[in-house]
């Protein structure tokens, strides 16, 4: 019997086999050096430093034009439709910075293959006891430190990782569930049946919050020195009263 050609193309016959280096960052182990994940940290450390400024921008903006809407009564003037407007812009914003700091990647990945950075990637390398070793040995060469900056180095560690256990307690978990649905089912998918959870005001600001405290921790714990991420909150609070005052027509603060 003369043989009959195959209806598939040869091309997609046979799927490609992906490499072993492909197989270990999909699934497997990758076991860097504890210098290593120290300078990963730091990279981390800067770039959720960028998010949070980001998201306490957004919710002092945010906060500020609840306060002074509330402040204004009946006597709130015009444009009640476009404050609004930017008002939910401004909750959408927080609401997707907040998801990405506290995003742990694709399970597909090992953990030392995601290219991300995030809170819960920082947090596991502070797990690691190769990579604290590697923290405390750079902490005791920390200028005017010597004697102190091991202990100071600890210090922040243990505080970043308490912070980070608050996830698991009640008003935490089901903010940053909401926060998560809404991403995931109305911002960054819009979904046919599945519905969205609407993250509340107070999630937004428990959560950034939490976000900002622990990143001052990492930072003390990598550079030795905090990135002083409450006063500059405070400045943008300031600045959001300055403009909504002025925005809904009651003037500068006094």
């Amino acid at each position: 019997m003369a043989n009959k050609k195959s209806l598939i193309p040869a091309a997609a016959a046979v799927a490609p086999k992906p490499s072993a280096k492909r197989k270990s960052r999909l699934r497997g182990k990758q076991r860097i050096s504890g210098e290593l994940a120290r300078r990963r940290l730091r990279q981390m450390a800067e770039k959720t430093g960028e998010d949070v400024r980001m998201a306490l921008q957004f919710e002092a903006a945010m906060e500020a034009a609840n306060d002074t809407l509330r402040s204004a009564g009946k006597h709130r003037g015009n444009g009640a439709h476009t404050t609004n407007t930017i008002r939910l812009a401004l909750a959408v914003q927080v609401s997707l910075v907040v998801a990405r700091l506290f995003d742990k990647g694709s399970a597909r990945w090992a953990h030392n293959a995601k290219d991300i950075s995030s809170i819960p990637l920082m947090i596991r390398l502070l797990r690691q006891d190769r990579c604290r070793r590697s923290m405390l040995v750079a902490a005791s060469k920390w200028p005017g430190q010597a004697l102190t900056g091991e202990a100071a180095c600890q210090a922040a560690i243990d505080q970043a990782r308490g912070l980070y256990r608050r996830l698991a307690q009640h008003p935490y978990l089901l903010a940053l569930r909401r926060v998560k649905s809404y991403r995931n089912n109305a911002t960054a998918h819009t979904m046919r049946e599945k519905k969205a959870i609407v993250p509340r005001f107070k999630d937004l600001t428990l959560l950034v919050d939490l976000a900002r405290d622990i990143t001052a921790a990492v930072d003390l714990a990598v550079l030795g020195h905090t990135s002083a991420l409450l006063e500059s909150e405070r400045q943008y609070r300031a600045d959001g009263e300055v403009f909504w005052r002025r925005a809904l027509g009651q003037g500068a603060p006094k």
